[in-house]
């Protein structure tokens, strides 16, 4: 028995730095239904907007999480998406 290909030794790396944005904005809206905000996330996508980061919650895992990010917590809702976006 040995690896069968799977090890590997790195002789060289490179790490490319990026500058921390100016701004950074977060928005949250609650959907009615987890496959609404999944659709709603593929609309956003066929439109051309990118945001930098995509959370999506279920309800029993969006409250905490959401408050520590510093944005309202949606007062109804199934699902939740948590949307990040940076510019310069």
């Amino acid at each position: 028995m040995g690896a069968e290909g799977t090890l590997g030794v790195i002789t060289e790396a490179t790490l490319k730095i990026y500058p921390m944005p100016v701004s950074r904005k977060r928005i949250s809206i609650g959907f009615p239904s987890l496959k609404q905000s999944i659709k709603a996330c593929i609309e956003l996508v066929k439109v051309g907007i990118t945001p930098e980061t995509v959370y999506l919650f279920e309800y029993i895992n969006c409250g905490q999480y959401l408050e520590r990010a510093g944005v309202e917590v949606p007062s109804e809702f199934a699902a939740a998406i948590l949307f990040e976006f940076s510019g310069g």
